[in-house]
């Protein structure tokens, strides 16, 4: 069985080393990404990750736009998405869309 390979995509370095050496102590492959259009550019490369962990506020297209955009290009890979400034509405889209 092949490790995880899982996407993390947040504009905030400190979070992304965070993550990235969080998922390294379980073993987990991480690629990580400061924009969501940096994440769709390895896409459409061909990349594929198994599940996708992504900042809700980003520069540029959000968490949510990104989940929206994945959604209707037939993207199914779990996406779960993060932040230090939610709130229940925020919550509640999220989850509509298919995000986690």
């Amino acid at each position: 069985m092949s490790a995880l390979n899982i996407a993390v995509i947040d504009d905030d370095d400190a979070v992304l080393d965070s993550l990235r050496l969080y998922f390294a102590r379980q073993t987990i492959e991480t690629s990580c990404f400061t924009s969501a259009k940096d994440f769709l550019t390895a896409l459409e490369t061909g990349r594929r990750f198994d599940c996708v962990v992504s900042d809700v506020r980003m520069p540029g297209m959000s968490g949510l736009d990104l989940v929206h955009h994945l959604k209707a290009n037939g993207v199914s890979t779990p996406i779960v998405l993060i932040t230090g400034h939610g709130d229940v509405d925020m919550a509640v889209a999220a989850i509509k869309v298919g995000a986690f």
